[in-house]
């Protein structure tokens, strides 16, 4: 799978990680995050205070996946941290989510064919 912008290794970070969240939801918090601050430990505070439960957005708290976007984000912190950038420098380049494989569980008679959200969601952060 490729990243939705070309990765300038000197000066860019990405990272990418599969989840169980919602699809739509997750497209909808990622643009949500975009548009409300472009940098990374801004976005990374909404995402901690979400968390929390302190934050709300569109009057929802969207826990579950606030938790694993939060993930991806300490992953990239700490990739770029290893390659020698300062956090509060980076600037999110992208932030997309996209809909993962479907999975069925085939359990009992009842949730028989019953179909698991799972959701690719990809990060690009540039040094500025």
């Amino acid at each position: 799978m490729g990243y939705p912008v070309k990765i300038n290794k000197e000066s860019m970070v990405c990272g990418e990680t599969t989840e169980d969240i919602s699809p739509k939801i997750g497209v909808e918090l990622a643009r949500k995050l975009v548009k409300i601050t472009r940098k990374f430990d801004r976005a990374k505070k909404i995402l901690e205070e979400l968390t929390q439960g302190k934050r709300k957005i569109n009057g929802k708290l969207y826990t579950s996946t606030a938790f694993a976007f939060l993930r991806l984000f300490n992953s990239v912190e700490a990739n770029a941290r290893f390659r020698g950038f300062e956090p509060n420098s980076l600037v999110i380049k992208s932030l997309s989510v996209n809909k993962g494989p479907t999975l069925y569980r085939r359990r009992r008679k009842n949730s028989f064919g019953s179909r698991l959200k799972i959701a690719h969601i990809k990060l690009v952060v540039e040094r500025r």
